[in-house]
């Protein structure tokens, strides 16, 4: 009796089966690497997301000290209107209830204020004590940029 192609069946059979296990572990790798991979995409995005939060608000806190104003009183008939922050403040105007304007003395209309300068604004210390009464000032961070609005009790 020829064990010859009993032999080779058995071997043939032995390596198929090998090879499915080896296969069956492959594909368990690949699936654990597919599932990593999404994973870290995942956690890439969040830390793009986090990463684009943090740069909007360190630029709203930038524009927001960019310029700082600050008033003050200088005697009973002007003030000091003073921009503390780093920037220039461009197309500044200034609005007061007319009856705490000084006549004769024209508000700030279009000037540029640098950072940490100041001008001088007339009015009077005024309490209407309505809620009008207060000192307006408009201003922009850039030449054509948006306006902007700080107002401040008179």
């Amino acid at each position: 009796m020829d064990d010859g192609p009993a032999l080779i069946d058995a071997a043939t059979f032995l390596v198929a089966i090998l090879a499915l296990i080896i296969s069956l572990v492959a594909l368990y790798y690949a699936r654990r690497a597919t599932v990593a991979n999404e994973d870290a995409a995942i956690a890439a995005g969040r830390q793009a997301d986090v990463a684009e939060r943090a740069e909007q608000q360190a630029r709203a806190e930038a524009e927001a000290n960019a310029v700082r104003w600050r008033v003050d009183r200088l005697g009973t008939a002007a003030i000091k209107l003073n921009n503390d922050g780093p920037e220039s403040a461009y197309d500044v105007r200034v609005l007061a209830p007319t009856a705490a304007q000084v006549h004769g003395r024209p508000l700030p209309d279009g000037e540029t204020v640098r950072g940490y300068t100041s001008i001088r604004v007339w009015v009077t210390q005024f309490t209407g004590g309505g809620e009008e009464d207060q000192l307006t000032v408009l201003y922009r961070l850039e030449p054509q940029g948006p306006q902007r609005t700080w107002t401040h009790p008179l």
